[in-house]
Protein backbone atom coordinates (compact mmCIF):
# COMPACT_ATOMS: atom_id res chain seq x y z
CA UNK A 1 0.00 0.00 0.00
CA UNK A 2 2.86 2.33 0.78
CA UNK A 3 4.66 1.37 -2.55
CA UNK A 4 1.19 2.23 -4.28
CA UNK A 5 0.88 5.84 -2.35
CA UNK A 6 4.19 6.47 -3.39
CA UNK A 7 4.21 5.36 -6.57
CA UNK A 8 0.80 7.83 -7.24
CA UNK A 9 2.55 10.60 -5.38
CA UNK A 10 5.50 10.59 -8.22
CA UNK A 11 3.29 10.34 -11.14
CA UNK A 12 1.45 13.03 -10.18
CA UNK A 13 4.12 14.90 -9.90
CA UNK A 14 5.41 14.25 -12.86
CA UNK A 15 2.41 14.98 -14.21
CA UNK A 16 2.38 18.69 -12.37
CA UNK A 17 6.07 19.53 -13.77
CA UNK A 18 5.57 18.39 -17.58
CA UNK A 19 2.31 20.33 -16.95
CA UNK A 20 4.00 23.47 -16.15
CA UNK A 21 6.78 23.08 -18.96
CA UNK A 22 3.40 22.09 -21.50
CA UNK A 23 1.85 25.44 -20.63
CA UNK A 24 4.49 27.31 -21.84
CA UNK A 25 5.13 25.57 -24.96
CA UNK A 26 1.09 25.57 -25.45
CA UNK A 27 0.92 29.26 -24.90
CA UNK A 28 3.31 29.73 -27.30
CA UNK A 29 1.66 27.47 -29.69
CA UNK A 30 4.68 25.11 -30.18
CA UNK A 31 3.83 21.79 -31.87
CA UNK A 32 4.81 19.55 -28.31
CA UNK A 33 1.70 21.44 -25.86
CA UNK A 34 0.14 20.79 -22.53
CA UNK A 35 -0.74 17.06 -23.10
CA UNK A 36 2.46 16.10 -24.61
CA UNK A 37 4.83 17.08 -22.29
CA UNK A 38 2.20 15.99 -19.69
CA UNK A 39 2.75 12.13 -20.88
CA UNK A 40 6.22 12.92 -22.07
CA UNK A 41 7.00 13.40 -17.97
CA UNK A 42 4.16 11.10 -16.27
CA UNK A 43 5.51 8.18 -19.03
CA UNK A 44 9.09 8.38 -18.34
CA UNK A 45 8.41 8.41 -14.38
CA UNK A 46 6.37 5.84 -14.56
CA UNK A 47 8.85 3.46 -16.42
CA UNK A 48 11.47 4.80 -13.79
CA UNK A 49 8.85 3.33 -10.65
CA UNK A 50 8.37 -0.02 -12.93
CA UNK A 51 12.52 -0.06 -13.07
CA UNK A 52 13.13 0.21 -9.38
CA UNK A 53 10.14 -1.86 -8.44
CA UNK A 54 11.50 -4.61 -10.22
CA UNK A 55 15.13 -4.18 -9.29
CA UNK A 56 13.49 -4.38 -5.86
CA UNK A 57 11.73 -7.41 -6.68
CA UNK A 58 15.15 -9.50 -6.62
CA UNK A 59 14.67 -9.44 -10.66
CA UNK A 60 18.46 -10.16 -12.10
CA UNK A 61 19.28 -7.20 -13.95
CA UNK A 62 20.36 -3.08 -13.85
CA UNK A 63 17.61 -1.14 -12.57
CA UNK A 64 19.09 2.15 -14.91
CA UNK A 65 18.43 -0.20 -18.12
CA UNK A 66 15.05 0.62 -18.72
CA UNK A 67 15.93 4.76 -18.10
CA UNK A 68 18.36 4.21 -20.50
CA UNK A 69 15.88 3.08 -23.01
CA UNK A 70 13.90 6.03 -22.33
CA UNK A 71 16.83 8.52 -23.50
CA UNK A 72 17.03 6.31 -26.46
CA UNK A 73 13.14 5.95 -27.12
CA UNK A 74 12.44 10.12 -26.63
CA UNK A 75 15.26 11.37 -28.69
CA UNK A 76 13.25 9.82 -31.62
CA UNK A 77 10.27 11.45 -30.35
CA UNK A 78 12.44 14.85 -30.26
CA UNK A 79 14.43 14.45 -33.46
CA UNK A 80 10.36 14.43 -34.96
CA UNK A 81 9.70 17.87 -33.81
CA UNK A 82 13.00 19.32 -35.60
CA UNK A 83 12.16 20.14 -39.50
CA UNK A 84 14.86 21.01 -42.02
CA UNK A 85 13.16 23.44 -44.47
CA UNK A 86 14.92 25.96 -47.11
CA UNK A 87 18.33 25.75 -45.93
CA UNK A 88 17.09 26.54 -42.16
CA UNK A 89 16.27 24.38 -39.10
CA UNK A 90 13.17 24.57 -37.12
CA UNK A 91 12.18 22.79 -33.79
CA UNK A 92 15.37 22.37 -32.18
CA UNK A 93 14.18 24.24 -28.86
CA UNK A 94 10.83 21.95 -28.61
CA UNK A 95 13.24 18.81 -29.44
CA UNK A 96 15.47 19.77 -26.27
CA UNK A 97 12.25 20.23 -24.17
CA UNK A 98 11.42 17.14 -24.99
CA UNK A 99 14.64 15.41 -24.04
CA UNK A 100 14.91 17.74 -20.48
CA UNK A 101 11.12 16.84 -19.47
CA UNK A 102 11.93 13.19 -20.66
CA UNK A 103 15.20 13.37 -17.81
CA UNK A 104 13.16 15.12 -15.49
CA UNK A 105 10.69 12.56 -15.69
CA UNK A 106 12.93 9.88 -14.69
CA UNK A 107 14.46 12.23 -12.11
CA UNK A 108 11.07 11.72 -10.15
CA UNK A 109 10.78 8.51 -10.62
CA UNK A 110 14.09 7.75 -8.96
CA UNK A 111 12.96 9.93 -6.37
CA UNK A 112 14.97 13.00 -6.84
CA UNK A 113 12.03 15.46 -6.18
CA UNK A 114 14.71 18.64 -5.81
CA UNK A 115 16.57 18.25 -9.00
CA UNK A 116 13.62 18.01 -10.88
CA UNK A 117 11.68 21.09 -9.70
CA UNK A 118 15.07 22.79 -10.23
CA UNK A 119 15.35 21.57 -13.81
CA UNK A 120 11.48 22.44 -13.98
CA UNK A 121 12.60 26.33 -12.35
CA UNK A 122 15.24 26.26 -14.74
CA UNK A 123 13.75 25.56 -18.04
CA UNK A 124 10.70 27.97 -17.51
CA UNK A 125 12.92 30.15 -16.71
CA UNK A 126 15.18 29.47 -20.55
CA UNK A 127 11.75 29.35 -22.24
CA UNK A 128 9.94 32.03 -21.00
CA UNK A 129 12.26 34.90 -19.54
CA UNK A 130 15.24 34.19 -21.69
CA UNK A 131 12.74 33.53 -24.77
CA UNK A 132 11.10 37.27 -24.82
CA UNK A 133 15.00 38.59 -24.31
CA UNK A 134 16.29 37.22 -27.55
CA UNK A 135 13.50 37.98 -29.20
CA UNK A 136 13.92 41.61 -28.21
CA UNK A 137 17.67 41.37 -29.37
CA UNK A 138 17.05 40.21 -32.30
CA UNK A 139 14.40 42.89 -32.71
CA UNK A 140 16.69 45.22 -32.23
CA UNK A 141 19.01 43.51 -34.96
CA UNK A 142 18.79 43.81 -38.72
CA UNK A 143 16.19 40.76 -39.63
CA UNK A 144 16.77 38.08 -41.77
CA UNK A 145 14.73 37.72 -44.73
CA UNK A 146 13.93 34.89 -46.84
CA UNK A 147 13.42 35.01 -50.44
CA UNK A 148 11.65 32.51 -52.81
CA UNK A 149 12.06 32.85 -57.07
CA UNK A 150 10.35 30.79 -59.33
CA UNK A 151 11.76 30.76 -62.57
CA UNK A 152 11.79 28.87 -66.13
CA UNK A 153 15.26 29.38 -66.54
CA UNK A 154 17.34 28.15 -63.66
CA UNK A 155 20.66 28.72 -64.68
CA UNK A 156 20.26 32.08 -65.95
CA UNK A 157 18.12 33.09 -62.72
CA UNK A 158 21.29 32.00 -60.45
CA UNK A 159 23.73 33.82 -62.78
CA UNK A 160 21.56 37.12 -62.56
CA UNK A 161 20.81 36.67 -58.58
CA UNK A 162 25.24 36.58 -58.00
CA UNK A 163 25.31 39.47 -60.16
CA UNK A 164 22.70 41.41 -57.92
CA UNK A 165 24.14 39.89 -54.83
CA UNK A 166 27.75 41.01 -55.94
CA UNK A 167 26.41 44.56 -56.60
CA UNK A 168 24.72 45.24 -53.81
CA UNK A 169 27.85 43.45 -51.45
CA UNK A 170 25.45 41.26 -49.21
CA UNK A 171 26.23 37.42 -48.31
CA UNK A 172 23.51 34.78 -48.33
CA UNK A 173 22.85 32.46 -46.16
CA UNK A 174 22.19 29.37 -47.59
CA UNK A 175 21.05 28.54 -51.20
CA UNK A 176 19.03 25.83 -52.11
CA UNK A 177 17.37 25.30 -55.74
CA UNK A 178 14.10 23.08 -55.95
CA UNK A 179 13.24 21.77 -59.93
CA UNK A 180 9.65 21.91 -60.79
CA UNK A 181 8.08 20.61 -63.99
CA UNK A 182 8.34 23.56 -65.85
CA UNK A 183 11.63 25.20 -63.98
CA UNK A 184 13.00 25.82 -60.74
CA UNK A 185 12.43 27.02 -56.90
CA UNK A 186 15.24 29.11 -55.62
CA UNK A 187 15.37 29.47 -51.96
CA UNK A 188 18.22 31.64 -49.79
CA UNK A 189 18.40 33.88 -46.78
CA UNK A 190 19.86 37.23 -45.89
CA UNK A 191 19.94 39.94 -43.22
CA UNK A 192 19.34 43.18 -44.20
CA UNK A 193 18.05 46.22 -43.18
CA UNK A 194 14.51 47.19 -44.37
CA UNK A 195 15.94 50.01 -46.70
CA UNK A 196 18.50 47.19 -47.81
CA UNK A 197 15.75 44.69 -48.47
CA UNK A 198 13.80 47.32 -50.11
CA UNK A 199 16.16 48.13 -52.89
CA UNK A 200 17.62 44.76 -53.36
CA UNK A 201 14.55 43.70 -53.65
CA UNK A 202 14.09 45.84 -56.53
CA UNK A 203 17.38 44.56 -58.21
CA UNK A 204 15.84 41.09 -57.93
CA UNK A 205 12.44 42.11 -59.50
CA UNK A 206 14.92 42.56 -62.64
CA UNK A 207 15.19 38.53 -62.67
CA UNK A 208 12.62 36.45 -65.10
CA UNK A 209 10.21 34.46 -63.13
CA UNK A 210 8.41 35.60 -59.60
CA UNK A 211 10.07 37.06 -56.57
CA UNK A 212 8.68 36.51 -52.63
CA UNK A 213 10.10 37.75 -49.46
CA UNK A 214 9.14 37.39 -46.50
CA UNK A 215 10.64 37.00 -42.63
CA UNK A 216 11.01 33.22 -41.65
CA UNK A 217 9.32 30.98 -38.73
CA UNK A 218 10.43 31.44 -35.51
CA UNK A 219 12.55 28.13 -34.21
Amino acid sequence: MELLIESAAKLLIAAVLGGVIGLERELSRKPAGLRTNLLICMGSALLMILSIAIADEGASGDPGRIAAQVVTGIGFLGAGAIVQSRGSVYGLTTGATIFTVAAIGLAVGGGYYLPALLATAIVILSLFVLGRVEKRMLASARPVYEYLIETDDAPMALARLMEVLRAHGVEVEGVSVEKTGEGAKIWFGLSASPEANEQLLRALLTIPGRVRVELPREG
